[in-house]
């Protein structure tokens, strides 16, 4: 993905308010994620166990929910790479005393960032 802007989109009982996908990822050119709200994990992105590398460089994170795991972003079992990326008000809130993880992003696979 290059560009664009992706914006108040709901996965309301599930994953990846914006995008959800089992593949390899990735997102740049100032492309925008922000308003969107997963009822699960991954208020922006989520990529599921495919091993694929994700990576994300150049883009903005901002506002984005989840309820359980990466507010912003959620990669699971895939190394993640973030470059020159922003991430700005992203919150995870389970509702409850549950255990929550990454209010921005949660790598389970590994992860590099950088400036």
């Amino acid at each position: 993905m290059v560009g664009g802007i992706i914006n108040g989109n709901h996965a309301q009982n599930g994953n990846g308010g914006g995008v959800n996908l089992n593949k390899g990822l990735s997102v740049s050119g100032g492309a925008q994620f922000y308003g969107n709200t997963a009822g699960d994990s991954g208020g922006a992105i989520t990529q599921w166990n495919s091993g694929q590398a994700v990576s994300i460089s150049g883009s903005a994170f901002d506002t984005n929910t989840a309820k359980n795991n990466g507010g912003a972003v959620f990669v699971n079992e895939s190394f993640l790479t973030l470059t020159n990326s922003t991430f700005t008000s992203n919150t995870v809130d389970s509702g409850s005393t549950a255990n929550t993880y990454g209010g921005g992003v949660y790598a389970g696979g590994g992860w590099t960032a950088a400036a």
